[in-house]
């Protein structure tokens, strides 16, 4: 009788054990992978969440466009200055997209639940998985799982558009005031070879 007691409670913490060990598993799981969140409509960010066991190891890394000219060598002065009224001066705004490590690279991350918690000596980041629509949030962002719709790629025209934007508006700001009024005219090129590297 004490036999088949002690044999049912070792059975019933064998049980116990396996089932804590497997929901430890799952929750890290649902972590993993490569997560996509587009902000301030001029950088992309990039999460990766790498399963190891009780623990996790975290990226964080955002991509953005970074001028390669200033206002005098794309030519920008001299078509706003040296210009008159009815000419037309060609602007050469090249960009080169660039990839931005953060503090939280390759930095071990513990689950908890819901929760993912990071802690280095530069940042402490708390990352919370959404189970209503599979997403994970860190502060306001919410970051998706990379698809072809949510991609660093499929988001590049938008931050393109918001460049060309500012730019013009920028200068048809500084035209107001100018008498002689030349037509400036944007050569954009935007270099995203960094990308072709990319897994």
């Amino acid at each position: 009788m004490k036999r088949n007691i002690l044999i049912g409670l070792l059975l019933t913490f064998t049980i116990m054990l396996i089932t804590a060990c497997g929901n430890s598993n799952n929750d890290n799981n649902k972590f993993n992978g490569t997560w996509i969140a587009y902000e301030k409509n001029d950088q992309v960010a990039e999460l990766t969440i790498e399963n190891l066991g009780k623990e996790s190891i975290v990226s964080l890394s955002t991509y953005e466009y970074k001028a390669l000219m200033d206002s005098t060598t794309s030519g920008l002065s001299h078509a706003q200055i040296s210009k008159r009224t009815g000419e037309t001066g060609i602007v050469h705004a090249d960009y080169l997209l660039q990839k931005k490590k953060t503090p939280i690279y390759n930095a071990i991350g513990v689950v908890t639940g819901n929760r993912l918690n990071v802690n280095t000596d530069n940042a402490n980041m708390s990352i919370l998985y959404n189970e209503k629509d599979d997403t994970l949030i860190i502060e306001n962002i919410v970051f998706h799982k990379q698809s072809d719709d949510n991609s660093i790629k499929s988001y590049l025209p938008k931050i393109q558009a918001v460049i060309k934007n500012s730019n013009i508006e920028k200068n048809d700001d500084y035209m107001k005031g100018r008498i002689e009024k030349p037509t400036v005219q944007f050569d954009f090129s935007f270099d995203d070879s960094i990308l072709d590297n990319a897994q």
